[in-house]
């Protein structure tokens, strides 16, 4: 259950297990089966991953699965539509994460992960007045209660990405 987080995905595992005894791999499966998810789990795994540049696609596509499962858990859930949101930018789906990053950002009110990677999501679209309006309003909420880990290093991944796709916008670090 600590690897794989969704008791489903514990079943499944379990059924296809050679080595357990027909009663011992039914008994597992229904006690994993009967298992409650934590969507606080399910949200730190995604985050992890989501929060971090230059993984593997398979990777982020996983975060997506276990942060829309945190979601279902708790559909108004700030934190989990911004981890969700991570997720489906990294994995891509661009689109997708605007749509729910702007779900977070009317619940969080403007924190500065959620900003970041509105920012990022506008500019690989190549929205630059977007992207533009969602920095100003990152570098206006990055206080000194939001420097240091997550927040800063994404707003400064959102700043370089910005600076990359036009230089004309002037890069500034957070």
């Amino acid at each position: 259950l600590e690897e794989l987080v969704i008791p489903e995905d514990v079943a499944a595992r379990i059924e296809s297990d050679p080595t357990l005894s027909p009663e011992l791999k039914s008994s597992a499966v229904r006690l994993a089966r009967e298992r409650r998810v934590d969507p606080v789990l399910l949200n730190e795994k995604a985050w992890n991953v989501a929060a971090i540049p230059g993984r593997a696609q398979a990777e982020y596509q996983e975060a997506v699965r276990l942060a829309r499962a945190a979601c279902a858990l708790s559909a108004d859930n700030g934190w989990y539509l911004n981890t969700l949101g991570a997720a489906e930018y990294r994995s891509g789906e661009d689109e997708a994460a605007l749509v729910t990053l702007a779900r977070a950002d009317r619940i969080n009110g403007g924190i500065p992960p959620d900003l970041a990677f509105i920012v990022l999501a506008n500019a690989r679209l190549g929205r630059k007045d977007l992207a533009l309006a969602a920095l100003a309003r990152l570098r206006a909420r990055l206080t000194p209660d939001w420097r240091g880990g997550s927040p800063e290093v994404l707003a400064i991944e959102a700043e370089r990405f910005v600076a990359a796709r036009w230089p004309e916008a002037g890069a500034r670090q957070p």
